[in-house]
C-alpha cells in the first residue's frame, strides 16, 4: 500500500510538471478613468512625454521597455488641448491620430520585443458616439466611445509569460491613440527541477501515509 500511495503521488507530481503552461492573453476594458498600476499582476510602465513635433507624421514611438511601437502607417502626432482637443481621466500628454492616414478607421499597432503587458485609450473624431474593436491575439474588446472628453482605455496581457504582438484598432471614424504604457512579460516561477519534483513527491506521499496512521491510531 505505501508502495502504491507514493507512486501514484510521484506519478501525479511528473505528469503537472511535464505540462506546458498555456499561453493565454486576457484583456480589459479600462474606461475613461485614470490607467492601471498594473495589468494580471504585471506593473506598468506609462511612455514618457514625446518631445518631437506635433504636426508631423510618424510611424514608430520609444517605449520606455526599450524598443519602438510601430504604425502600420504615419500618424500625425498631437498633444491633448493642442491639436488634439479632447481626452478624459485630466491627461494633457500626447497623441497620434488617423486623419489624413490611407486608412484612417484602421490601426495595427507592432509591440517591441519582449511585451508581456500594454494597454492604450482611443477616442473617435468628430463628435458623437462610435463603437470600437480593439485586438491583440484572440483577444477583443468592443465598446463605445463618446467623442466629447470620452476616451476609452482598452489592456491586454499574457498570464502565462509569453508576450503581445501587435495591438490592432478598428472604428468608423477617423481617430487618435495614445495614453499608452507597457511592460516586460510576467515573471514564471521557478521550475524545481526534476531532482525537486521527486523529493516534493516523497515528501507529500510520507505526509499522506503519517496523516491516515493518525487517523487509524
Amino acid at each position: 500500500m505505501m508502495r502504491l500511495r507514493l507512486g501514484i503521488v510521484v506519478a501525479c507530481v511528473l505528469v503537472l510538471a511535464s505540462a506546458p503552461a498555456l499561453a493565454a492573453i486576457q484583456s480589459t476594458v479600462i474606461g475613461t478613468g485614470a490607467p492601471p498600476a498594473s495589468l494580471g499582476g504585471i506593473p506598468m510602465t506609462p511612455f514618457a512625454a514625446d518631445g518631437r513635433a506635433t504636426g508631423v507624421t510618424y510611424t514608430t514611438v520609444p517605449a520606455p521597455i526599450g524598443g519602438d511601437l510601430t504604425f502600420d502607417e504615419a500618424l500625425t502626432h498631437a498633444t491633448v488641448g493642442g491639436l488634439w482637443a479632447t481626452w478624459s481621466n485630466g491627461y494633457t500628454g500626447d497623441v497620434y491620430y488617423t486623419l489624413g492616414a490611407t486608412n484612417p478607421d484602421n490601426v495595427t499597432i507592432t509591440l517591441p520585443a519582449n511585451t508581456g503587458a500594454f494597454y492604450l485609450y482611443v477616442e473617435g473624431n468628430p463628435a458623437g458616439t462610435y463603437s470600437f474593436t480593439v485586438t491583440s491575439g484572440a483577444a477583443t474588446q468592443t465598446f463605445n466611445v463618446d467623442s466629447s472628453g470620452g476616451a476609452i482605455g482598452v489592456g491586454f496581457w499574457d498570464d502565462a509569460g509569453g508576450t503581445l504582438t501587435s495591438v490592432a484598432v478598428s472604428s468608423s471614424v477617423d481617430f487618435a491613440v495614445g495614453e499608452f504604457g507597457i511592460a516586460g512579460p510576467l515573471q514564471p516561477i521557478p521550475a524545481l527541477g526534476m531532482m525537486g519534483l521527486v523529493i516534493l513527491a516523497l515528501a507529500l506521499g510520507l505526509a499522506g501515509i503519517w496523516a491516515s496512521r493518525r487517523l487509524i491510531a
